[in-house]
């Protein structure tokens, strides 16, 4: 076997776009019953724009939001948003003394976190 042989390989097994319109239709939700809207909050409606952006053309990205004017006292938001399926995406609602956590795969979750299935 040659080398050129070992290096093809299977494609990574991706997300679907329904997969995707799934979690990302979930933390938009979540956020808005938060007291979150984008309308009202400009980091808001940029964190909506990189979601919708994930949901359409599938575009992995990661990054923080600083989000100042939240109701709930300043935060930051910290997000990675992949699209291979043996990775999960993750939105972290930062503040100093508690953390609303976002992951797409533990539905078993308290109070102070906040997670997809």
């Amino acid at each position: 076997m040659s080398k050129k042989n070992k290096k093809d390989k299977k494609e990574k097994s991706k997300k679907t776009l329904e997969e995707r319109k799934i979690f990302v239709e979930d933390m938009k939700n979540q956020f808005i019953l938060l007291g979150c809207n984008p309308s009202q909050y400009p980091p808001m409606k940029k964190l909506f724009d990189i979601l919708d952006d994930y949901v359409e053309n599938g575009t992995e990205s990661s990054g923080k939001i600083d989000f100042l004017e939240c109701p709930r006292g300043g935060r930051t938001i910290c997000y990675i948003l992949t699209n291979r399926k043996n990775f999960n995406n993750t939105l972290h609602f930062l503040l100093k003394d508690r953390n609303l956590v976002i992951n797409e795969n533990n539905p078993n979750s308290h109070s102070k976190k906040f997670v997809h299935k």
